[in-house]
């Protein structure tokens, strides 16, 4: 059985980068393919960049922890991430980025567009502590 993964760390870019490389490396020890990896560090770093760049003021960076935690089961990983930043749902969003013709997309929100296609589901829900909780299942193969 896949032991959890689960990471705290200031809202900022140099320790979202941390959090993404101890990621990669458990993700590897729980014997991941090269692909799957992939997959759940993007989900990672997209949601991570959104909190950082539209989730609060520049000043807050580094004060407002955020949380990630990956559960494997099955053929599946459930990453979690959890922020104390401005209420957004992700869901339904990828559609604003992508409209028409991929040169013609406007900058910014590519990475939902990328979450959604390669994700199974995606939650969202406002914690009674008033945090973001974002879920995203994706399909990781045979484990």
């Amino acid at each position: 059985m896949a032991e959890d993964f689960a990471h705290e760390f200031p809202n900022d870019l140099a320790s979202l980068g941390r959090a993404q490389e101890a990621l990669l490396e458990w993700a590897e020890a729980q014997g991941l393919p090269a692909e799957a990896r992939h997959r759940v560090a993007l989900v990672l770093d997209e949601l991570g960049a959104n909190v950082l760049m539209h989730g609060h003021p520049p000043e807050a960076q580094g004060t407002r922890p955020m949380r990630v935690t990956v559960a494997l089961g099955g053929d599946a990983a459930e990453v979690v991430l959890e922020d104390d930043g401005a209420p957004f749902d992700p869901r339904g969003k990828a559609g604003e980025a992508l409209s028409g013709p991929l040169g013609d997309a406007k900058i910014g929100g590519l990475g939902l567009f990328l979450i959604e296609r390669m994700s199974r589901r995606i939650d969202y829900a406002r914690t009674p502590e008033g945090r973001n909780r974002t879920l995203v299942e994706i399909a990781v193969g045979p484990l």
